[in-house]
């Protein structure tokens, strides 16, 4: 990273839909930029060094995300400079073997005194209020308020026009582990089914790990159902 780089994040204001006895409270919410891929990763590169080619930053980069792995999974714990990345084992054993159903290698990150700078330093501009149709603005689990839920129990969402309803395909619950395999919530799982509140119960037999979790509905303030679905997306991590 460059010398003491400045950056600026754009937020918008959004009501906080956890606390429904304050109508004054509001919270920040972060308006993404869409998403940076690999493409983008070599576009940047070349930015910071127009005499690099193309193609020898994306070999560079591939040898770097193969050589990531083949430490991480050779049991080093990996320092990358930004953040810090370390194999751990979850799950327990009463016989002394490994169960795949039940214990599972994970990877921790945390970020490193670098990164954490470079975040204490961001400038945040206001831009204004959200007018976003359907958000998330927070969660609470078995394990306490946040995206971290537990296997078999309950996890609530609120938000704004979040209420599952809708005759399209793509409507429900789903959640997406890394491997892209797509676990939908079943309606017998649904505990409240609300625009500003949604409990669902986690599907017993859930792996830990990092997951996808979308919400897909054709609710609307009105008595009519939008004709094209809406979705939201959220980041959901399931632990023990």
């Amino acid at each position: 990273m460059a010398a003491n780089p400045q950056y600026q994040i754009d937020v918008k204001l959004q009501d906080n839909t956890v606390t429904v006895n304050d109508l004054d409270d509001k919270i920040f919410v972060v308006q993404s930029q869409g998403t940076a891929d690999l493409d983008r990763l070599v576009d940047e590169i070349k930015e910071i060094n127009s005499g690099l080619e193309q193609e020898i930053v994306r070999m560079v980069l591939a040898l770097c995300n193969r050589a990531i792995v083949k430490l991480i999974l050779s049991g080093y714990r990996l320092n990358t400079g930004l953040f810090i990345l370390e194999l751990v084992c979850k799950g327990v054993t009463y016989d002394k073997a490994w169960h795949p159903g039940v214990n599972s290698l994970q990877i921790r990150l945390r970020l490193t005194k670098e990164l954490r700078e470079a975040l204490n330093n961001t400038t945040i501009n206001i831009v204004g209020e959200s007018t976003s149709a359907m958000s998330v603005t927070g969660a609470e689990s078995a394990l306490g308020v946040g995206y971290r839920v537990k296997a078999g129990r309950a996890f609530t969402l609120y938000g704004k026009n979040i209420k599952v309803v809708g005759n399209a395909l793509s409507v429900g619950i789903t959640l997406t582990n890394s491997e892209n395999v797509v676990t939908k919530i079943e309606a017998d799982l649904i505990v409240q089914n609300s625009p500003k509140k949604l409990i669902f119960i986690i599907p017993e037999g859930m792996a830990d790990g990092e997951y996808e979790l979308k919400i897909v509905t054709q609710y609307s303030s009105s008595s009519r159902l939008l004709k094209k679905p809406r979705a939201v997306v959220q980041s959901l991590t399931v632990c023990e």
